[in-house]
């Protein structure tokens, strides 16, 4: 089945992949690493060159890595829906041509070839960045380079890419009004112990902007997914929104039991905490359960975490509706399943004229959502205003190794190493970690993280790497306005305050994005727009 992705969306997986740094393999497509597939990749695709000790290699090779496996052709199939060889991708480009006639202003494939009819290999222009993405060899595995006309021979445009000034075909009545202009913020899925088996890179492929995890179980002990759905969805850019607590508090002992609790597995992770209050057990409680609610909230907020309260629209309307001018909590975040148990796919959103009440955060649409490659159901999502932070100023030092993750737009933030002579070390810890390995000058990073004591600059997210800011090409400064601007740990309203600045300051810009306009900045994130701060 073709796939139809925009054009950043595309940049925004192929940039992914520097901090996945997948390894060749022949055969694969892209694909989570398991002693199976490498049994079944050589039973269909070995030879004397691709031999049962080359694929053993490669399995040890890839389980030391990240775990993703692709070739070069494997890359492409997760934005394409279509499993093709190199000359079968550039067979299928309705517009292509010899490599001297690329615009460079749009992404696309490029190919090396002797002829269209010998073509050999295949590797995806990235307009944004100016880099070539491939999988180079079994040697070389992942490569981005700077690009470079000599090194290919033709460019097609696919027509699995959306460019920003074609008209996309519409299987829809010619009547039909087609809404453009979406209602929601940002759509992802919430996750648990039960799926565990989870695609993260498709998630990222269609478009999950982020990720909500159970933390806890009913007998207190940490989700036995928590872990690694954490580390899979940052590993993929998808940022971990909140994490929630499906409650059975029926005193305010409890309850305050229960959010210290959860704010002992984040270990100083940044991110919203929820509580689900639907149980049968806290249906009588009465004005009780708003107790309840606040005083969990309140342990929440006390360590500097936004709060958010979710439950079904019955629920609400019969146990908290009628105590509600005594909830503290302004982040609702409510389930209706208006098509029932009935399947939706992802990619289709929810008729917002069934949404369950006006002014709420987020609905949960569906208990059985569908995603392409992932068994079973999902959870869906929509959120629809920013989060309510507490009004403390929120900055963490509670481990000198706390990175403050971006949000969804993370993909897009890449800057250059300026060293001012020699190589640049990546530490294991800001400032006093052991040196793991040395970056030359001028190379393209991608930035996941700033830590709130040292500036430092994450890049790993798996594993931890850190650079000096000082050390990364500042593209400009900016003078605050405002009276006072928030500071955040994404680039929009969405993410945690993390420190203020305030009118005067001048800040070092290292990165824009693309996307809100939002600055980068040593501190974290700042808003871009003129009535807040100007460019020096």
């Amino acid at each position: 089945m073709e796939v139809f992705m925009l054009e950043k969306q595309c940049d925004d997986y192929y940039i992914s992949l520097i901090n996945i740094n997948p390894v060749y393999v022949w055969g694969a497509n892209m694909e989570k690493v398991t002693p199976e597939l490498i049994q079944k990749l050589h039973r269909c695709f070995g030879n004397s060159k691709y031999n049962a000790d080359y694929y053993a290699n490669k399995l040890v090779e890839a389980q030391q890595g990240s775990g993703w496996i692709s070739d070069c052709s494997g890359m492409i199939l997760p934005i394409s829906g279509k499993d093709r060889n190199a000359a079968g991708y550039y067979s299928d480009c309705p517009d292509k041509g010899t490599i001297d006639s690329i615009d460079l202003k749009h992404s696309c494939l490029v190919f090396r070839g002797t002829s269209p009819a010998a073509i050999t290999h295949v590797g995806y222009y990235c307009a944004r960045t100016g880099e070539v993405m491939e999988m180079a060899s079994s040697k070389k595995n992942f490569q981005h380079k700077k690009f470079s006309q000599s090194a290919w021979n033709y460019w097609g445009k696919p027509s699995f890419i959306q460019y920003i000034d074609s008209t996309p075909t519409l299987s829809l009545n010619q009547n039909s009004k087609v809404e453009t202009k979406k209602s929601y913020l940002y759509k992802g899925i919430d996750v648990s112990g039960y799926q565990t088996a989870i695609d993260y890179l498709e998630c990222k492929r269609i478009g999950v902007d982020y990720a909500i995890l159970k933390i806890i179980r009913k007998d207190m002990n940490k989700d036995k997914m928590f872990e690694t759905h954490w580390r899979s969805f940052e590993s993929v850019n998808i940022p971990i929104f909140a994490v929630y607590n499906y409650s059975y508090a029926t005193t305010i002992e409890k309850a305050k039991t229960d959010a210290q609790k959860v704010l002992e597995y984040l270990n100083g992770r940044k991110a919203a905490v929820c509580l689900d209050v639907e149980d049968e057990c806290q249906m009588g409680l009465g004005v009780n359960l708003i107790s309840i609610i606040n005083t969990y909230q309140s342990v929440i907020e006390e360590a500097g975490l936004p709060f958010i309260l979710y439950t079904g629209q019955a629920f609400y309307k019969s146990y908290i509706a009628p105590y509600s001018s005594l909830l503290s909590c302004k982040n609702k975040w409510i389930a209706r399943y208006y098509k029932g148990y009935q399947m939706m796919d992802f990619a289709d959103d929810p008729n917002h004229d069934y949404k369950p009440f006006k002014d709420i955060m987020g609905w949960q649409y569906t208990s059985s959502g569908h995603i392409n490659g992932c068994p079973g159901n999902y959870d869906l999502d929509v959120i629809y205003s920013d989060v309510v932070a507490p009004k403390k100023k929120i900055i963490s030092h509670t481990s000198p190794t706390t990175s403050i993750i971006t949000n969804k737009k993370s993909t897009e933030i890449a800057v250059h190493v300026q060293t001012k002579g020699g190589n640049l070390n990546v530490r294991n810890k800001p400032k006093t970690g052991q040196i793991i390995r040395k970056l030359k000058n001028n190379t393209l990073v991608q930035i996941f993280g700033v830590d709130p004591v040292s500036g430092w600059f994450r890049l790993g997210v798996t594993v931890e790497e850190w650079i000096s800011p000082d050390y990364v090409r500042s593209n400009t400064c900016v003078k605050v306005l405002a009276k006072e601007l928030n500071v955040r740990n994404s680039d929009s309203k969405l993410g945690i305050i993390l420190t203020t600045v305030k009118a005067g300051d001048v800040l070092d810009v290292f990165a824009r994005s693309t996307n809100t306009g939002w600055y980068l900045t040593r501190k974290g994130w700042i808003s871009g727009d003129s009535k807040y701060v100007e460019q020096m």
